[in-house]
């Protein structure tokens, strides 16, 4: 992908979330279902130190909450979104977390990234985020460099092919001012809407199969756990959880 496409699609999340975070973060308070098998997961270091690449709301936050005592998190959630970032701090106070506003795209991700190390990294609603196939492979690289030694790297990938009513949301690349053409576009690129509002457009990425293993693959840390969750009806994200070598 061209850099002026990548900036173009950067953009329009950027002016989705920084326009309508509030609304999003209305409908998307409740823990995922899927968040209760990664911490069936957890390393066993206390306190455990987490970095939360994309953290939105800071809804997995709450879920690490749940599960542990304050006393042995020491949380690090970064997001581009300020307006995701407000509500996350007004619901989780406390010396064992903080919220820091990363743009983790721009400059490189081996640049913009806490440098840890961390026993768990997350990136759970995040990939599809993240325009052009190296962009991808080049944030998935830096999170695993994060990694204490047995460190956990847990994150899904959305699979919103599953959801018809997601599919009837999908806009043509053309329909946007200046409009964008397919040929800028990698394979399972789309932009898609949200709810019923008209000018609420959002970039998305839908990793097949075959992308995520090789994505995988290339980080060359051991694989836990693969599993699909989360959706009312249908599993809409798929999660991945790789752990990094203990120190021998």
């Amino acid at each position: 992908m061209d850099p002026t496409t990548r900036a173009r699609l950067l953009a329009i999340n950027e002016r989705f979330y920084r326009e309508h975070g509030r609304a999003f973060d209305a409908t998307r308070q409740a823990p995922w279902p899927g968040f209760a098998s990664v911490l069936e997961h957890l390393p066993p270091t206390r306190p455990l130190r987490v970095l939360d690449v994309g953290c939105g709301n800071g809804r997995f936050l709450g879920a690490l909450e749940a599960r542990l005592p304050a006393a042995e998190l020491c949380y690090l959630g970064i997001d581009a979104s300020q307006t995701l970032l407000g509500p996350a701090r007004e619901r989780h106070r406390g010396e064992h977390a903080r919220f820091t506003q990363c743009d983790f795209l721009s400059p490189a991700p081996a640049a913009a990234l806490p440098p840890g190390p961390f026993d768990l990294v997350a990136l759970f609603g995040v990939l599809h985020h993240v325009p052009g196939d190296a962009l991808r492979t080049e944030l998935l690289a830096a999170c695993a460099k994060r990694l204490a030694a047995g460190g956990l790297l847990a994150l899904t990938f959305w699979c919103f092919d599953r959801d018809p009513r997601l599919a009837r949301r999908r806009i043509e690349p053309a329909a946007l001012t200046p409009p964008l053409s397919p040929e800028q576009l990698e394979p399972g690129d789309h932009l898609l809407g949200f709810g019923a509002v008209p000018d609420a457009v959002r970039y998305c990425h839908l990793s097949d199969g075959a992308e995520r293993t090789r994505l995988l693959d290339a980080l060359a840390l051991e694989e836990v756990a693969r599993f699909d969750d989360d959706g009312a009806a249908l599993p809409l994200n798929h999660y991945a959880l790789l752990r990094a070598a203990p120190i021998r």
